[in-house]
């Protein structure tokens, strides 16, 4: 091993002290054997997680697998890193099942890993081999179920107990197929202790789903994504209660869950979690047409809302003028409203949106039939809105110049409009 003053001089003599770190890290990944030369444990801590960034960014994966295999500290922190995508994470759980034992702590939070990367953790937690694989040439892993995965067990031999076992925190992707060992690997923590902060589940409903939902760490689990799951009025009833339990959920997306405003106890039980957990930030009721529900669902807030989502909710002009006395709707930063026909009423659906005037930051109100007459009630209220970056107005009724006006009056704004096709 060369020592850390040697790797340091070569920093030094590649590049400027101002981004000496950032661009240096960018050279030595381009060379990966360079890293397997040093010892990582005498680099400081600001160098070793550059390197580890740059191999993540340049898609380096021999790089990074040396950086993991041989990284020095006890955590292995990676959260909201774009480019740390589903082979990363696989490759991550690779490693620290066949060479990374004494790691403590492993934060992958808010990366993308997809539902190969969550399998791949979940086989780690499970103790079920995460193997490699040589396919035309190319190194991969290979994340395909194993034959006791399929039958939703584990198998027979002794888990490679780890003392205390490694933390993993991450963001999950469940399908129908991975959702069983998902469940086993929230149950078990001898080998991986599983920290899941946000969920996403695709397409499927009923006793898995409420299986899956309880084994989750009511403390732990800020975010949940339900989209298109069909859950519909009893899929409503069914999760309810367990949702109400996350104390610390901070985002909740229901949209397309196939609700209509018929479905009265729906409507309840979504209100009834909105009352109940008082952390929520982000609602997302998108592609249910619930009209007056909408605003029974908000009146039940109990902390300001920073986004939301209702297109396609049918909200009325008697909803919006409930909806304008709410105070938990006043500092909202995202506010999406598609679909109302609100051009007859654009002065109380200024006023609402008006509310979150010092913070909103992106806007969308599409397919409200507004035409040359909505620009000047418009651009007023887009004068009064300081932070506002994007509005979206597609498919709307606006001319070419009214669009020009916008354009030429608001510069700095990222305006979208798009017409329908026809």
């Amino acid at each position: 091993m060369i020592g850390s003053q040697s790797l340091l001089e070569y920093f030094t003599t590649k590049m400027s002290a101002c981004s000496l770190v950032k661009l240096s890290a960018s050279t030595i990944v381009q060379d990966g054997c360079i890293v397997e030369r040093y010892d990582l444990s005498t680099l400081p801590r600001a160098v070793l997680q550059e390197l580890l960034l740059t191999s993540i960014s340049q898609s380096r994966i021999l790089c990074l697998r040396t950086l993991i295999v041989n990284w020095p500290l006890r955590q292995l922190i990676l959260q909201n890193v774009q480019g740390f995508d589903e082979p990363k994470a696989v490759l991550l759980a690779y490693c620290l099942q066949k060479f990374k034992r004494d790691l403590q702590l492993v934060d992958i939070r808010g990366c993308n890993i997809g539902l190969h990367g969550t399998t791949a953790f979940c086989k780690l937690a499970g103790d079920i081999q995460v193997s490699d694989n040589d396919v035309l040439g190319m190194k991969i892993l290979d994340t395909r179920p194993t034959a006791e995965y399929i039958k939703e067990n584990f198998p027979t031999k002794a888990l490679c107990q780890r003392i205390p076992p490694t933390v993993v925190m991450l963001d999950c992707v469940v399908d129908k197929d991975n959702c069983g060992l998902v469940i086993q690997a929230c149950i078990k923590h001898s080998v991986i202790d599983l920290k899941i902060s946000h969920l996403k589940v695709d397409s499927f409903r009923g006793n898995k789903l409420r299986t899956l939902l309880s084994s989750l760490e009511s403390s732990i689990i800020k975010g949940l994504n339900l989209e298109m799951n069909g859950l519909q009025e009893d899929g409503i009833k069914v999760i309810s209660p367990i949702v109400s339990t996350f104390t610390n959920l901070t985002d909740l997306n229901l949209s397309y869950t196939g609700i209509t405003s018929q479905n009265t106890s729906a409507i309840q039980e979504i209100a009834n979690i909105c009352h109940r957990v008082t952390t929520l930030r982000k609602l997302d009721m998108s592609g249910n047409y619930i009209r007056s529900g909408v605003y029974t669902i908000l009146s039940h807030l109990q902390s300001p809302l920073t986004r939301l989502d209702l297109r396609g909710c049918g909200v009325r002009e008697s909803d919006l003028r409930e909806m304008c006395k709410l105070d938990t709707l006043e500092h909202l930063q995202s506010l999406k409203l598609d679909g109302g026909a609100f051009v007859n009423c654009i002065k109380l659906l200024c006023r609402f949106v008006l509310k979150s005037a010092a913070t909103l930051e992106y806007l969308s109100l599409e397919d409200h039939m507004f035409n040359s007459s909505s620009v000047s009630p418009l651009r007023q209220m887009i004068t009064t809105l300081p932070l506002l970056k994007r509005l979206s107005l597609s498919y709307n009724h606006f001319s070419p110049d009214d669009i020009r006006t916008f354009k030429d009056n608001f510069p700095a704004l990222e305006l979208v409009y798009k017409e329908w096709l026809y």
